[in-house]
């Protein structure tokens, strides 16, 4: 049903001009993005990906006595993030909201930095990259996966801060071609 409402969508921006914003097209990757996480959650029935993701979130829940958020092998930004949260309402799974929240926010990142750069060919690779992280990151929480993740949204970001313009990159090019050719004759 969301997928229609995905096509009605384009359809009528298309309709209002022939061609679609990049603002408009990281929007709609929003809805879609959405749309899936919520298929994902519904129909797919997310589970932990091993027996230490079960256990930390009850010991991040207090369930073995008094809530701590010193854990083993987590990292402690992590740890200090689930501390406010569980102040805030204990009775909420905040581990897996947290995991959820930080793999949304992370495949976003990637997908409108990938939009931003091409339109066509990063709106599709974004959309590619959604469809195949439902199964091993929102369906199979597991943390080292999340935490994986979380690292490459912070490279690519951070590199794609890295803009070389088309006619800087020409002269450095050329001149190690020629400076290539000159050492081979």
């Amino acid at each position: 049903m969301a997928v229609f409402y995905i096509i009605f969508i384009v359809r009528g921006i298309r309709l209002k001009k022939n061609r679609i914003s990049t603002g408009q097209l990281i929007f709609l990757f929003f809805i879609f993005h959405i749309a899936a996480v919520g298929y994902a959650v519904k129909f797919l029935h997310p589970y932990y990906g091993s027996n230490d993701e079960f256990t930390l979130a009850a010991i991040a829940s207090g369930a073995y006595g008094s809530y701590t958020w010193y854990f083993i092998y987590l990292h402690s930004a992590f740890a200090w993030i689930l501390r406010f949260f569980y102040t805030l309402y204990p009775a909420w799974n905040w581990y897996t909201l947290v995991m959820y929240g930080l793999i949304f926010v992370s495949l976003s990142a990637i997908g409108c930095t990938w939009i931003r750069r091409s339109k066509r060919i990063g709106g599709i690779m974004a959309v590619l990259l959604v469809l195949a992280s439902l199964s091993p990151m929102y369906v199979e929480l597991q943390y080292t996966k999340t935490a994986a993740l979380v690292t490459a949204a912070g490279y690519i970001l951070v590199l794609s801060l890295i803009h070389i313009s088309e006619p800087t990159r020409r002269t450095p090019i050329s001149y190690a071609v020629f400076c290539l050719k000159k050492k081979n004759t």
